[in-house]
Order: C-alpha cells, then structure tokens, then sequence
C-alpha cells in the first residue's frame, strides 16, 4: 500500500496533471504591439500558450538551427544560447537545465513551444491579457532598464578606474616635481669636479645624480602604478563573475532543497518517511536558504568593490561582459624568461641606480669635508648594503617568476581534470535527462545532475580567474608586491 502511495505522491509532485488541449477562443501573440499571424495558431496546453517554433524565435532576433536526427532546436541570440527538444520537460539554456511548464510538441507537422518560456529566455517581458486573450511580448527595454543593464568589458573597467585613480593622479604629478627638482640641481651644477677638489661642487654634481635617480624612478613608478591599478582591477572585475555564478548555484541548490523539504513533507504527512528524514530535509533546506542570502552578499560585496574602483555609484550593477578563458601558458626556458624580466623590473633598475649614486659618493669623497655625517667607511658600508639589495631583489624577483609559473601549470592541470568531469557530468545529466522525459527517473534526480554541472562549471571559473591574475604576475611580477 506504501509503495502505491508513494507512486501516487510522486505523480502528483512532478508530472501533474495529464496534458489538455483546451478549444478555446483564438489566440493573438502581440511583439511589442504588433499582431503576429501564423500559419499554425497558438494553442493552449496545460494554460500555457504554444507558438510555432521558428516563427516566435525569427520574431524575437535569434537564429535557430534544427537536427532532425535528434528532433532538437538550437536558438541563438548575442552570447545566448537556447536547445529544446522535442518531447522534454528540460530545455538547456547556455549549458544549464531549466524545467519547463510544458515541453514542445509536433502539431500539425509544427513545432509547437511554450511562448513564456522562450520570450523570457531571450530577454523579453511577457503578459497575459485574459480579457482578450492575447499574450503581450515586449523586448524594448525603458531607460531605466537600459542603464540598470549596461554592459561592462575588462578595458572600459580599466579606463574607469584608470580615470579615477588618485594614486595614478599623485604619480604623474610626482613625475612633474621631479623634473623641476632635476632642474633646480642641475642649474646648481657649475663644474664637475675631481675626487676631493670642491666638497660643494661634488654636493652639486650628487645632488643632480640624485635628482635624475628620482625623475627617472618617478616614471617608471608611475608605469607600476598603472600596471597595479589593471592588476586589481581584474582582480575586482572577476570576483564578480565568481560571486554571479556562486550565486546562481546557490539558488539551483535551493529550488532543489525546496522540491525536497516540499516532497518529504507529503511522504511524512502519509507515513512514509520518519521524523527524523523529513527533519532533515527540512534543515537542508533551510541551510540553502542561509547560503543563498550569503551568496547574495558576496555579490553585494564584490559589487562595492568593484564599483568603489571605478568611481561608479555605489548601487550600480553592471552586466560584466568579459568572462575568463583559460589559455594555456608554456615557457621554453624559465631561465632565459626569468632573466628577461629582471632586467626589466623597475624595482631593480631602482636598486641598481642606488647603487651608482653609493658608488659615486664613495669615488668623490672629500675627506677634509666636516659637513658631511658620513666617513669613508660608512659610505662603502652603504655601498655594500645596495649592493646586496639589488642581488636579494633580483633573487626575490626570479623566484617569484618562477613560483608564479609553477603554480599557473598546477591550475592548468587542475582545470584538464575538471573539464573530463565536466564532460562526465554532462553525460550523466543527459542520460538522466531522458530517463525523466520517459517516466524512469523524477525530476529531482535531473536536478542533482543539472546541480553537479553547475557546480563544476563554478570550480572551473574559479580556476580561470585564478589562473588569469597568476598569467599577470608571471607577465609584470612588481604588480605582485605593489597590490
């Protein structure tokens, strides 16, 4: 008797009610205010309106392509992405499952889909008029719409916050007052003088050394800067796409947790599950609920942040359009590379100019010079101690290449794995798929496949992103110690 009943209960849960065709007064499809004419008229299944497949598709801007092999329909529109298939209850929207109110059909030789579905999947809003019974589409968006959605790319992102940047704004003026400074001593330069001759000549002759050091320095600081502001900027740019796809696992996760709790309700209320099933269910349910509200404040979060990077309103939510690709790195010879890369780091080019001015001090000593603190000793002290620094910073800076392209061929092999799980999981979910469209399975277990796509697909994002800012480092390792 249990096992009828529970039949029965999962029937009720996740087939509902058999399919009706309802003869019902005509049906007008409405595009932004315009009538829509086709040679099947819409039909009413279930209280769900279903049009013909290619003309609704074509009216709304997408492409569509048709397998007759697999009886399935792929609508294209921007980066948007839409497979049905005739007779499934699921429809794959850029790779994730979404359960349908009423699966396409064939009528009249006509594929038949549900209008609610595929307007709302191509970015249109979609009303039901019952007076008239007409189905009202609108794909313009208002102003206010158009502004909340606007797209962002890693380079606009980066101009802002370039544009923004009081950092930046102090390091370019740094570059003017050093110049000026540079000026100032080389106008005090009268002479260059000989080892001892003139200590006030050989303070000017420093003075000017000195002064093109930090002009220099200046520059080439300000092309960190710049470097750093684009390190962090990625960095924001793309802990906003993790905290999106976090977010939207989050949900999946709970939509599934709700189908639980809801089913294990009905077997308990019927005697068919204990107390203690039922309350667990109902815990996992409501921890799904606690991780989707901190999900949503993550994305909250790196909203802020983000936004406080590029001097934007603090409540802005652009649609960030630049999502990370892994693109493989390979290096012939590290040495070679990491050598390159020393002698192009400006945190070097600094030491080594410190070097210079020590070692300029020492050959112009003046002994007989009472106003100067240092003796010839402690100046080849000073000597000595740039001298290391430049042999302990280029060491720090070819280990930190190298530790940084070590790590990049870890993610990248990380990544091979989780793309055959991917794979392994996309099969699994279509297997599992059609046991469902074929009464075998129930609709929760295509949930848990669907759930254990996503949840791979969100370790792969965190990989690329990972992988993208180490690519940054390997490429301009001082971004590393500035950030």
């Amino acid at each position: 008797m249990k096992k009828i009943i529970s039949g029965l209960l999962a029937s009720s849960v996740f087939f509902g009610t058999l399919s009706t065709v309802s003869a019902e007064p005509e049906i007008r499809i409405l595009i932004d205010g315009q009538n829509q004419k086709y040679d099947q008229p819409p039909v009413k299944i279930n209280d769900r309106v279903l049009v013909p497949l290619r003309d609704i598709f074509e009216a709304l801007g997408a492409t569509i392509e048709w397998n007759h092999g697999t009886q399935t329909v792929t609508a294209t529109k921007g980066s948007n992405q839409i497979v049905l298939q005739i007779g499934s209850w699921f429809a794959d929207i850029n790779g994730s499952l979404i359960k349908l109110d009423e699966k396409a059909r064939l009528i009249n030789d006509r594929t038949m889909v549900p209008v609610r579905f595929v307007s709302e999947a191509l970015g249109a809003k979609v009303d039901w008029d019952e007076g008239n019974q007409s189905v009202q589409i609108h794909t313009r968006r208002s102003a206010a719409d158009t502004n909340e959605l606007n797209s962002l790319t890693y380079q606009q992102a980066f101009e802002k916050a370039r544009f923004k940047s009081v950092s930046l704004k102090n390091a370019k003026a740094d570059i003017t007052r050093t110049e000026k400074l540079r000026e100032k001593a080389a106008n005090a330069v009268i002479y260059t003088p000989t080892i001892g001759e003139d200590p006030r000549a050989t303070a000017a002759l420093l003075g000017l050394q000195s002064a093109d050091i930090s002009w220099q320095s200046a520059k080439k600081q300000y092309e960190v800067t710049l470097d750093s502001i684009a390190y962090k900027v990625k960095e924001a740019y793309n802990k906003v796409l993790q905290a999106q796809e976090k977010k939207k696992f989050a949900e999946k996760y709970l939509q599934n947790a709700d189908s639980q709790a809801r089913l294990f309700s009905l077997k308990y209320e019927n005697g068919l599950v204990s107390q203690i099933e039922y309350n667990q269910k109902n815990t996992e349910y409501t921890v799904a609920k606690k991780n989707l509200e901190a999900a949503s404040k993550a994305l909250d979060d790196a909203y802020l942040n983000l936004n406080q990077l590029l001097g934007l309103p603090i409540d802005t939510k652009m649609t960030l359009t630049d999502v990370p690709e892994m693109k493989k790195v390979d290096i012939k010879d590290l040495d070679v590379y990491a050598n390159r890369l020393v002698s192009e780091s400006p945190s070097v080019w600094m030491a080594e100019q410190q070097v210079k001015l020590n070692q300029n001090k020492l050959n112009l000593f003046t002994f007989n010079d009472a106003s100067n603190p240092e003796t010839y000793e402690t100046t080849k002290i000073l000597l000595d101690k740039s001298t290391n620094t430049v042999v302990d910073t280029k060491d720090q800076l070819t280990k930190l290449v190298k530790s940084s392209y070590y790590t990049i061929k870890q993610l990248e092999d990380q990544y091979d794995v989780l793309q055959d799980k991917f794979q392994e999981a996309k099969q699994l979910r279509a297997v599992t798929q059609v046991k469902f469209d074929r009464g075998m399975a129930i609709e929760d277990e295509v949930m848990a496949a669907q759930l254990n796509v996503e949840q791979i697909k969100q370790q792969m994002l965190e990989l690329t992103t990972q992988h993208e800012l180490m690519v940054m480092v390997l490429e301009k390792p001082w971004v590393y110690s500035v950030k």
